[in-house]
């Protein structure tokens, strides 16, 4: 990664790197494995341009703001059809569609159809163009791991409930197979539909979710910098750990 976004991930990797070294050559070729082939989603997604054609997105480079997502979407007709799912679950008025000469493929496009009319993705809504990307590395499921920063970024509270569905409904398969997916959110949406659909169990996501199927990390500033707290879970679908500050007092104050 050449980015400052992805120092993080770099520097991440640098000490489990070293840890694992010592350990075992098995360990060390998995941690080489996961860290290459991760995909990271910074805070702010790219605002995609007005076309986006297999032949302009030819040499986009890896970059955590969600460019490569759209060329990705160019290369699989089921990546898109599956992509219209999780969008007609967002309650989307739109369909995106690829366009062009197959045979050409240089020439295959990209684009939106909403009544009728071919639109660009930039007359969806901004919302749209923060969350599609998300979308895409979801229903691929071809990373070691996905990180997503503020998945939730610029969408209606009813969509941001949703969106976890999406997140839960595309999670892998088997249960054995680790390929994670890891949020940094401040919605409490997106909570609450998950704790909604563990007490639910497999009535909504198929197989299920479980509190030992996820975990919720609170972080917040401590007097000797960044407190880190995991917050249990109850099959129930509740919260053993009491709430974190911050969450919902300002809704209860205006209530």
């Amino acid at each position: 990664m050449d980015t400052l976004e992805g120092a993080r991930l770099r520097i991440f990797y640098a000490l489990t790197n070293d840890l694992f070294g010592g350990v075992s050559h098995i360990v060390q070729a998995a941690a080489d494995s996961f860290f290459r082939d991760l995909n990271y989603l910074a805070a702010y997604r790219s605002y995609p341009g007005r076309e986006i054609s297999q032949n302009l997105m030819r040499n986009v480079r890896y970059e955590p703001h969600g460019t490569e997502s759209y060329r990705d979407a160019l290369v699989d007709t089921k990546t898109v059809e599956r992509l219209n799912l999780a969008c007609k679950k967002l309650n989307a008025d739109f369909e995106i569609k690829l366009s062009g000469d197959r045979k050409e493929w240089a020439g295959t496009r990209l684009q939106i159809l909403k009544n009728g009319h071919e639109l660009s993705f930039r007359d969806i809504g901004f919302g749209w163009s923060q969350v599609i990307p998300v979308l895409v590395e979801l229903v691929q499921q071809r990373y070691s791991a996905i990180f997503v920063e503020q998945p939730e970024l610029h969408l209606h509270p009813n969509n941001q409930s949703e969106l976890m569905d999406v997140i839960l409904e595309n999670l892998p398969a088997k249960k054995d197979f680790l390929s994670p997916i890891f949020l940094e959110l401040h919605s409490e949406q997106m909570v609450l539909r998950l704790l909604r659909r563990i007490r639910e169990g497999s009535e909504i996501i198929k197989g299920g979710i479980q509190p030992n199927d996820c975990s919720v990390i609170h972080v917040c500033k401590g007097e000797d910098g960044s407190v880190i707290q995991k917050l249990e879970l109850s099959n129930a679908g509740t919260m053993i750990d009491p709430w974190p500050g911050g969450f919902f007092e300002s809704a209860l104050k205006d209530f």
